[in-house]
């Protein structure tokens, strides 16, 4: 499994050429990864404090809608999906 934060720099890698407002669909089993984020981690790329608590406390509750709608894209999540990371022992 990944940190919150190798995940949300995977996803924005995977994002960088994304049109704004355009969806981008994430693998169920990383989604879970990004919930591992922390205000510390999102400040660290950027984020203001107040914003950064209420994308983690969302993602804790499993709404990644603020955390997509602050990189500038909607978020789904399916088990189709391919991942955005692949485990070492995988």
């Amino acid at each position: 499994m990944a940190t919150g934060l190798e995940m949300y720099d995977a996803l924005r890698e995977a994002t960088r050429e994304v049109p704004a407002g355009s969806e981008f669909t994430v693998n169920a089993v990383k989604a879970y990864d990004l919930c591992k984020l922390k205000p510390s981690d999102l400040v660290s790329r950027g984020y203001d404090e107040k914003i950064a608590e209420e994308v983690s406390s969302a993602l804790l509750e499993g709404n990644y809608d603020p955390l997509a709608k602050s990189m500038g894209f909607r978020l789904s999540v399916s088990n189709d999906a391919p991942r955005l990371l692949l485990e070492e022992n995988a």
